[in-house]
């Protein structure tokens, strides 16, 4: 299944919130914004790894693997288990299998919840804004600024 490569996702990300509607986010927000919701990266020879980091192996093989103890990792790459939540040693990390992989690297909805916040917060602390000859109410626009929030706000079960 084909992953999204960092471009792409900043296309995606930047359509789902509007980027260049004001409230204005620019291209360091969603960058910054889609590193924060980076979900993993490719494994990476002689690499220091801390606990909780996530990676996907070089050449997929549909499993994601979290490291359970942090280390540097090998010069070349370990064998990957393929049995849930089994656990290899890479040099002097400890990988364990975390299940499927993602379809991408980035949680797309997380960083447009988010970036939806912030346009709500630079609404906030303006008072009118203007698009287009059109004046836009501040308390709308943060109104609607969070209603987008919401659309991709995470689903909690309790």
């Amino acid at each position: 299944m084909p992953v999204l490569t960092e471009d792409e996702a900043f296309v995606r990300l930047a359509r789902m919130v509007a980027m260049d509607e004001e409230p204005v986010l620019d291209d360091t927000d969603l960058l910054r914004l889609l590193d924060k919701h980076q979900r993993g990266t490719t494994w990476a020879a002689t690499t220091a790894y801390v606990y909780g980091d996530r990676v996907l192996p070089t050449v997929r093989i549909g499993r994601r693997y979290a490291c359970a103890i942090g280390g540097t990792s090998d010069t070349t790459e370990p064998d990957w288990p393929v049995t849930d939540f089994a656990q290899v040693t890479d040099g002097t990390v400890t990988w364990e299998e975390e299940g499927l992989d993602w379809t991408d690297g980035w949680d797309l909805e997380a960083a447009a919840h988010e970036a939806w916040l912030e346009k709500a917060a630079i609404a906030a602390s303006s008072t009118r804004f203007s698009d287009g000859g059109l004046t836009i109410d501040r308390q709308q626009l943060i109104q609607h600024c969070e209603r987008m929030a919401g659309r991709y706000a995470p689903v909690r079960v309790v």
